[in-house]
């Protein structure tokens, strides 16, 4: 009750304080002689600081990326364009990458330096938002770029350095601070709408601005904006090969070991490989149910079609010979020469891009008061929603997060989920019915060997059930202050309090306890699924709503002013006090995550996490600039940093630029920084990730008859949340030289250190106590293992693994190195044509991870950090180099992407650094199989987009973008998890987080521009 009450009052604050600036500037403003602090020339606003000098520079790299730029590259969203950055590395959280079904699934977050999104600050107008309710692989919290409203932005600021001692936590590798517009006066808009150029991803939206009044002339300016936008779906089906197709057969090297030709394999269900054989039916299956006697543990007979007068309807079929079965024998199931059903799941299903719309209004105001006073505000409201399509669910979907084993009993001595699958039982009986027999029950009509007393193994997707998620997120902003002089100082008071509202919703996951029913009763119809009732079909998957809020209100008063005159100039000192709460009530869609009855849950399509806690933190801060000499100027900050919930921060800087002479500049840092443990990592319900593991223990799968059961297994490491954890305390250093050998030409290259201590992870030696378990030994302190069910053959030996839970912890320390380049140039042409070119890249020399007994593992230029980042990568090499033509009333736009190549290997996975790629070892081990491409490392990848603009008078001007202007392609990369045919529910074989403009192919967009 005191949480929603917070809440409640937090929305009336937001509505309040909107209405009460709204009437400031509805009364008249009389034009004022002098303008107010804030709109005086010699107030300059810098990225990372805290002082207001129109003399000061910035002592570290920042790239001021202006909305006109923005427009140039094409980007319609803040997310498009700060995704593109070449400071953002692995880690990173596009909508692709987000639309596979991950944990924060409709947000996108950016990674600085590919330390993950949270040790980057993003940040609005200098002040905080509220964190998207869902937080990325369960653990780290961060801002959804998606929440903030383009339109209104002026510009973007990348800060690529630490600044904690500025900001506070998580702005470890970098900043972004996206700067919203002071003033607008008169009305434009625009309108657009494209495609690909090969169809699947129409696109169309418009926005309009207006505001009146001139801060200088009037003394008030107020605006207001809105803007829609909206983007199909793209489907797997509207691509290229091989991102359209499970069957990867099609793709083949040939080794530099031996010389021979090796091919991926055929992933359709139920498809035969390349060479002709068929590695039996699947278990996921397919719209077309097969089955298989079974007398217990006995097999009785063949696998056969439920129905086999019904064919496979509109798939395809394929008959399988003896001859296609390796070792094929009476009892193997494949001697009749059955007929099979085949399914391409990632054709049919998976999906590239969600459909999304978005919509966004904003008003903001601001006043002078008096010669030395002035107010503003900004009201703003943003709803992102995201429909994603997914594939159907089989009916052997496990259970999730701590459920020891799947065994559903029916009666004595049959189960509907066993460690062998599903099974229909020989007779069903009304819901509710504790043990069903003859006496009591009807022969199932499901089960074609009922007559016989034999239950039937069953393989089955439910396609009759479509499964897709929809989210509805609504983040309300509202911000407020006051900026003025008082004798000698400058100050400011800054109010930002932030509402978002999260709806999430799963369609078609099947909950278990419905299923076990509609199995036991024969409600469902497995013969002929099209003659089920939608009531049948929504009691077996019901709609799974989670509902979600994050808050934050901050409030920040700032005051500086001139000290004394020093031998370079007039020192500055800035004061800052910051006080603000942040809360997020994430209750999980699956509860009971451990103990508990296994079947009062949805499947393992809905993982498990939820986090619920709120802390206040207070600090108080610092800035000292000192020119001590001419053309050099130190300056000093720190930030004290207190968590209500225990944890506290001191984080100093210091920096300083020295200009040699008006052409040549060195600058540096050094500094300390923080990320608290998030809501998320403290007070979060347990969390569960599936691996697929196999054991070494040959005495143990000796045990098991060395069969299926003792082979490759899931595991759930399950993750539990600890109250104890310390901050993560980093320690950051940069040098950099600034050249502008010519007035037109400005050089610049940064050479930065990052060393984060304390880092907050899972201890890795999980699969040391998954084998001591299997070995009958103790297992180490820090894990607790839940055994799977038994072995229905050996139900004597171990069992195997279900879940290995353990709790995060204060590990490790990363290490990250490298190099930030820039170069800007004007020029004319002729003497008609303006050219304006801006290169930025960035490289990662050196990024290593050590563990508490001193293991390194390194991952520049690797798949690696493949734990953070779910194999996304970290290429050591990022850049864009824009290049813009103006010429009359026509300018074209054309911006290089360029993303670095990075071999196979992840030492947190296993790999050595110095692995040779010719061994075809790779990160995954399904792809061990001997029929992989023997490749080192995935290539670079390159695209170019352009913009085209005509300014047709002064009011109208048209404009065409061309994404991906030459086609490339995205670059072959089966190994990053999200990228692997692993996951069906996507379109595979690239990286979602670098490439995946290579896979959408080009496209356009026309639009036109008004204004007046």
């Amino acid at each position: 009750m005191e949480r929603q009450n917070r809440q409640n009052t937090l929305r009336g604050a937001l509505l309040a304080g909107t209405i009460i600036s709204g009437m400031i500037f509805i009364s008249p403003a009389m034009a004022q002689e002098k303008t107010a602090v804030k709109s005086d020339e010699n107030v300059v606003i810098v990225t990372g600081s805290i002082i207001r000098n129109k003399n000061l520079k910035a002592n570290a790299p920042i790239t001021e990326i202006s909305a006109v730029q923005m427009e140039k590259r094409g980007g319609t969203t803040i997310e498009a364009i700060a995704q593109t950055l070449p400071g953002n590395g692995g880690g990173a959280m596009t909508n692709e990458w987000s639309a596979g079904g991950n944990f924060a699934q409709g947000a996108s977050a950016i990674s600085l330096r590919s330390m993950t999104s949270n040790s980057t600050l993003t940040i609005v107008d200098g002040m905080r938002m509220a964190y998207y309710p869902l937080a990325d692989d369960a653990t780290r919290n961060f801002v959804d770029l998606n929440a903030i409203p383009n339109m209104v932005t002026a510009q973007m600021d990348v800060l690529q350095e630490g600044a904690s001692s500025t900001y506070g936590a998580d702005a470890i590798a970098g900043v972004i601070n996206v700067i919203s517009r002071k003033e607008y006066k008169g009305l434009s808009g625009k309108i657009y709408g494209g495609n690909r150029f090969d169809g699947g991803k129409a696109n169309y939206g418009g926005n309009i601005l207006w505001g009146k009044g001139k801060l200088a002339d009037d003394g008030y300016n107020l605006y207001f904006a809105a803007e829609y936008q909206h983007t199909d779906e793209l489907h797997a089906y509207d691509l290229d090969y091989p991102y359209n197709t499970a069957n990867m057969s099609g793709l083949c090297a040939t080794s530099v070991v031996d010389g021979k030709q090796t091919c991926r394999t055929n992933g359709i269900v139920n498809g035969l490989q390349f060479d002709g054989t068929f590695t039996g039916a699947s278990t996921a299956g397919t719209g077309v149910a097969v089955v298989r006697p079974y007398l217990g543990t006995t097999q009785k007979g063949d696998y056969q079609l439920i129905n086999p007068s019904a064919g496979c309807g509109s798939m395809t079929s394929v008959t399988v010979g003896t001859a296609m079965v390796p070792g094929a024998t009476a009892t193997s199931g494949y001697a009749s020469n059955p007929t099979f059903c085949q399914l391409d799941v990632v054709n049919k299903y998976a999906v590239l891009n969600p459909e999304n719309t978005r919509a966004s209004f904003a008003m903001h105001g601001v006043k002078d008061l008096s010669d030395n006073l002035q107010v503003h505000f900004m009201f703003s409201g943003y709803q992102y929603k995201s429909h994603l399509d997914g594939t159907p669910q089989p009916l052997r979907s496990g259970a999730t997060a701590g459920q020891a084993g799947t065994t559903f009993s029916l009666n004595a001595t049959n189960s509907v989920y066993g460690s062998l699958g599903a099974y229909l039982p020989v007779y069903v009986c009304p819901i509710g019915t504790v043990t069903c027999t003859s006496a009591n029950g009807t022969l199932n009509p499901n089960n074609p060997f009922a007559s016989q007393g034999y239950v039937a193994r069953i393989f089955y997707r439910f396609e009759d059930i479509p499964r897709y998620t929809e989210t509805t997120d609504q983040v309300f902003r509202f911000a407020t202050g006051i900026d003025g002089s008082a004798g000698k100082w400058n100050y400011s008071v800054d109010l930002a309090a932030s509402d978002n509202r999260l709806t999430y919703e799963r369609h078609g996951v099947l909950y278990l306890n419905h299923l076990v029913n509609a199995i036991n009763s024969g409600m469902y119809n497995f013969v002929n699924p099209s003659a089920n009732t939608q009531a049948t079909r929504d009691y077996i998957a019901p709609v799974n709503t989670q509902n979600s809020v994050s808050q934050l209100i901050e409030l920040r008063g700032i005051a500086s002013r001139d000290l004394i005159s020093m031998p370079g100039g007039m020192s500055t000192i800035g004061l800052g006090l910051d006080t603000r709460w942040e809360s997020i009530s994430n209750r999980s869609a699956n509860p009971d995550p451990i103990g508990g009855d296994p079947t009062m849950r949805w499947t393992s399509a809905i993982n498990p996490f939820g986090a619920v806690g709120g802390r206040s933190v207070h600090a108080a801060f610092f800035e000292l600039n000192a020119p001590v000499l001419k053309g050099l100027d130190l300056n000093l900050g720190g930030r004290y940093d207190k968590y209500s919930t225990g944890q506290s921060a001191f984080s100093p800087k210091l920096s300083g630029r020295w200009e040699v002479m008006p052409t040549l500049a060195f600058r540096g840092s050094i500094s300390k920084g923080f990320r608290a443990p998030s809501i998320a990592e403290t007070n979060s319900d347990p969390t569960t990730g599936f691996v697929s593991y196999t054991s070494s223990n040959a005495a143990w799968k000796a045990s098991h008859g060395n069969n299926t059961y003792a082979s490759a297994f899931s595991i759930g490491k399950t993750t539990i949340a600890a109250k104890d954890l310390k901050p993560e305390k980093s320690t950051g250093a940069s040098l950099g030289v600034v050249y502008r050998p010519l007035k037109n030409i400005d050089l610049s290259l940064d050479y930065y250190k990052i060393t984060k201590k304390d880092v907050i992870m899972t201890p890795s030696g999980w699969a040391a106590a998954v084998e001591a378990f299997l070995a009958g030994q103790t297992v180490p302190d820090g894990y607790k293992i839940v055994a799977d069910e038994a072995d229905t053959l050996y139900p004597n030996a171990i069992p195997r693994v279900a879940y290995v839970i353990f709790t995060r912890q204060n590990l490790a320390e990363m290490t990250n190195s490298g190099f930030d380049f820039a170069a800007n140039g004007r020029f004319n042409l002729f003497n008609t044509v303006k050219w304006n070119t801006g290169l930025q890249a960035s490289y990662i020399s050196y990024y290593k991870q050590k563990d508490m007994a001193g293991n390194v593992e390194r991952f520049d230029g690797t798949l690696g950090n493949n734990d953070i980042t779910s194999g996304s990568g970290t290429p050591k090499w990022k850049g864009n180099w824009q290049n813009t033509f103006e010429y009359g009333n026509f300018s074209t736009t054309f911006t290089t992407y360029y993303t670095g190549s990075y071999n196979w290997i992840a030492m947190d996975q296993g790999d050595t650094w110095d692995q040779p790629c010719a061994a075809g070892l790779h990160t995954i081990s399904y792809y061990r199989d001997g029929k992989t491409p023997v490749v080192c490392e995935v290539k670079p990848f390159i695209y170019t987009d352009a913009h085209f603009e005509y300014k047709v008078n002064e009011n109208y001007t048209g404009y065409v973008d061309i994404g991906n202007i030459f086609n490339n392609e995205a670059p072959y990369d089966p190994n990053s998890s999200y990228g692997s045919t692993g996951y069906a529910s996507r379109v595979s074989n690239f990286n979602y987080a670098f490439s995946a403009a290579g896979v959408i192919g080009r496209t356009y967009r026309i639009g036109m521009k008004f204004k007046y």
